[in-house]
């Protein structure tokens, strides 16, 4: 009843305060969002490296929840890039302006973590991987929007929004050289010209990192940034991400009765749901964001 009160006081109040309300939340989540993004970063080097000569328990579970927020934020980014409009030359400068600021506070939690000699090859391993991984992100994001048009726009309540502009000759040649020098720079890691094995270990990656913004960025953009019942998606998305939690119980159930050698750790069980517990929660965070804003994923030509 108290929801319903809270509710009939705000459809009744003023349009000038119902803004300065959602200007208010939008400064809050944007401000936490923020804080929280910038601290796992911050603390996920540290964090794996006091792990490392400790025997493993459930603490590692707070490793993977700071990285499962990390991830959030590269896949998060990759579909800003992809799905947003306005000349790709400035969404590129926009994107990587803000990766490489995140970058920049994960090496130095990483500074503080290690030996020099440690932390020189660590970066230059991780830094020069990133190109590769965003590309493998973006990657099911760029077909969703050139086969069926999904983009983000600015949405006023008016059922018309402005068309999905084509990329030009020149933003194809800098997406062919951007292609290129991430696989050029990715041939560069030390990893790479010391382990032979190193290379199959990328391909995995990338097919994963793949796999991943399909079945995360997808989803969450149909029901986080599309539907127009703001709270019925977030109610579908919490449901879509306990049931991705559920099916990996599911198959720890199936090892313990027909396979239990083959059973993982229960901390790396565990660990595994808080990633992707954190993974969607800092989605829904960024999607709410934009949706405050105005923001709406449209789709079709």
């Amino acid at each position: 009843m108290a929801k319903a009160l809270v509710q009939h006081q705000l459809r009744s109040s003023p349009p000038m305060f119902r803004s300065t309300i959602r200007d208010a939340l939008w400064m809050t989540l944007i401000v936490g969002l923020a804080v929280a993004c910038l601290l796992g970063d911050f603390l996920l080097a540290p964090l794996f490296v006091s792990r490392l000569n400790r025997p493993p328990d459930l603490s590692v579970t707070c490793v993977l929840a700071v990285l499962g927020t990390t991830l959030a934020q590269g896949n998060a980014l990759a579909a800003w890039l992809v799905w947003s409009v306005g000349p790709f030359p400035r969404r590129l400068v926009v994107h990587w302006g803000i990766a490489g600021v995140l970058c920049w506070i994960w090496l130095a939690g990483l500074r503080l973590s290690v030996k020099p000699d440690e932390f020189i090859f660590v970066y230059s391993t991780i830094v020069l991987a990133v190109p590769l991984v965003s590309i493998a992100a973006q990657l099911p994001l760029w077909i969703v929007r050139h086969v069926f048009g999904w983009r983000l726009v600015l949405y006023e309540g008016e059922p018309h929004v402005a068309g999905d502009l084509p990329l030009t000759i020149r933003d194809l040649m800098l997406a062919t050289f951007l292609v290129a020098s991430a696989f050029g720079l990715a041939r560069l890691m030390p990893a790479g010209q010391v382990d032979n094995d190193f290379w199959i270990v990328c391909v995995m990656a990338f097919v994963l990192t793949g796999a991943i913004s399909t079945l995360s960025m997808l989803p969450a953009g149909a029901l986080l940034l599309r539907m127009a019942r703001f709270p019925l998606g977030l109610m579908f998305s919490g449901l879509y991400a306990v049931l991705l939690v559920a099916i990996v119980w599911l198959i720890v159930g199936i090892l313990y009765w027909q396979a239990p050698n083959m059973l993982p750790p229960f901390f790396l069980i565990v660990g595994l749901s808080c990633l992707m517990l954190s993974f969607a929660l800092t989605l829904v965070l960024a999607a709410t964001v934009l949706r405050l804003q105005g923001y709406r994923l449209v789709w079709g030509r």
